[in-house]
């Protein structure tokens, strides 16, 4: 990872003047919290004021609208290019990407009495105290209300969001939905009209349980819009399966991944459907005790309630550069790693296959890293190393970049990608080496929080 090294006297003035930003490295003091958005982030300071900084035209630059958060700001939300930061009063300021977050005409609307905001990809929905939506932003995202606006005047309780779609739960337990219809915009609306007290999501599916333990989906039908289980034969979609019997009653959670749903049922079964790639291979692993379910670009993985995690292929999927032997891990991953798995990463590099799985203890076990020494590999998978948290990004999709940084339980930060492990840059690993109490990641930077209230950002 190359850092641009920094003198020490530029560090210095960075702490006088709580503020410092250039291409490669920012830091910022007196920091409370951090939203990051696809390439940009904006803090809130401790006096209640923002800061932002990344790329100008996805909210990287506040300029526009300094004014109105020199202070009082109590929330900030975004969409893949813009921000809305919430006040203390209710009033809400939107900056960014013109055509994902700009409040537009909507704008006095949004003076007061907001609660909470929520987003998807491009548009921000807002939720007023008395009930009510304002939405602004992509209007093909669900930036307007205007086809459903005389049903969220009032009672609403909570809304949910696909990448281009919302669905507003209601008192009564009906659902409004708004936004593309490819992704979940338009609905079944009259099994909607009461009893629902749940909503979950995925990139392109919304689904809706009920107070019988039944569900309701829709949006993509590969994706889970419908109760179909999908297979892909010589590149073919096929349906396989039909699991709606199954979901007609008794479920009490959904986990879901881009993919696929699974629900839980009351007697701890558990039912998928969507696009599930080769899980006939692994269905007896997958009966009961799922607590959790991954998509990734080549391979899907269930964590089970005993720690353990079940892998099974991506049949959609060409394996690039991946070996042999990384196809027959992913078979037998689970008698490889045991138990006491409490999550599991991947890059989704396009050239290769990268996976890292972070255990109860804290220690880590990671593969696919084709470039990694065994010296790099086994600081990666130290057992004492008391890891708490992993961040990661993929520069591009196209490309075989791939980063992680993961905080330790005593303040401190490892970083490693396909290449190397730890920070070239001697200046910028001393301020990691402790105190750090938070990290976040976009699509091309990093931030640590520290406990003084200092957010130094970095980019490889």
């Amino acid at each position: 990872m190359s850092i641009i090294k920094k003198s020490l006297t530029a560090i210095i003035c960075c702490f006088i003047l709580s503020s410092c930003i250039d291409e490669h490295v920012t830091y910022i003091g007196d920091v409370a919290t951090i939203t990051p958005n696809y390439y940009a982030f904006a803090a809130i300071k401790t006096d209640g004021s923002v800061v932002a900084w990344g790329k100008r035209s996805s909210g990287g630059d506040i300029s526009n609208v300094s004014h109105k958060l020199k202070a009082n700001v109590s929330q900030i939300f975004s969409t893949k290019y813009a921000f809305a930061a919430l006040k203390n009063d209710g009033s809400v300021v939107t900056w960014g990407g013109s055509n994902s977050g700009i409040a537009g005409t909507n704008g006095d609307m949004l003076t007061n009495n907001v609660t909470h905001i929520y987003s998807n990809s491009a548009a921000f929905a807002a939720l007023k105290s008395n009930g009510s939506v304002v939405a602004w932003g992509d209007l093909s995202s669900g930036g307007s209300t205007s086809s459903v606006a005389s049903e969220l005047t009032s009672n609403v309780t909570k809304i949910y969001s696909t990448l281009h779609a919302f669905a507003a739960l209601k008192s009564d337990g009906s659902v409004v939905t708004w936004g593309s219809s490819d992704y979940g915009g338009s609905s079944p609306s009259h099994l909607l009209t009461e009893n629902v007290i749940d909503i979950y999501t995925n990139e392109n599916v919304f689904v809706a349980l009920k107070s019988d333990g039944s569900i309701i989906t829709w949006g993509n039908a590969e994706n889970g819009g419908d109760k179909g289980i999908y297979s892909y034969i010589n590149n073919e979609t096929i349906l396989s399966g039909d699991v709606t019997n199954e979901l007609s009653g008794n479920v009490v959670k959904i986990l879901s991944t881009n993919k696929f749903f699974a629900a839980v049922k009351t007697d701890g079964s558990v039912i998928f459907w969507g696009t599930v790639g080769d899980i006939a291979e692994v269905a007896d692993q997958l009966i009961n005790d799922v607590s959790n379910v991954y998509a990734f670009k080549y391979a899907f993985a269930a964590l089970k309630t005993d720690g353990s995690a079940v892998f099974w292929e991506n049949s959609n999927t060409e394996y690039y550069y991946a070996t042999e032997e990384d196809i027959d891990f992913v078979k037998n991953a689970s008698n490889i790693l045991g138990n006491n798995i409490v999550d599991i990463y991947s890059t989704d590099a396009y050239y290769f296959r990268d996976f890292t799985v972070l255990k109860a203890d804290g220690s880590l076990f990671t593969w696919g890293n084709y470039n990694l020494s065994e010296a790099d590999e086994a600081i990666i998978n130290d057992n004492d190393i008391g890891i708490n948290k992993i961040s990661h990004y993929v520069t591009s999709p196209y490309t075989d970049m791939d980063d992680y940084v993961a905080l330790k339980s005593d303040g401190s930060v490892i970083t490693w990608d396909s290449n190397s492990v730890g920070f070239q840059d001697a200046e910028m690993a001393n301020f990691l080496t402790s105190g750090v109490v938070e990290i976040y990641s976009n699509n091309n930077l990093f931030v640590a929080l520290k406990e003084n209230g200092l957010a130094i950002t970095w980019m490889d």
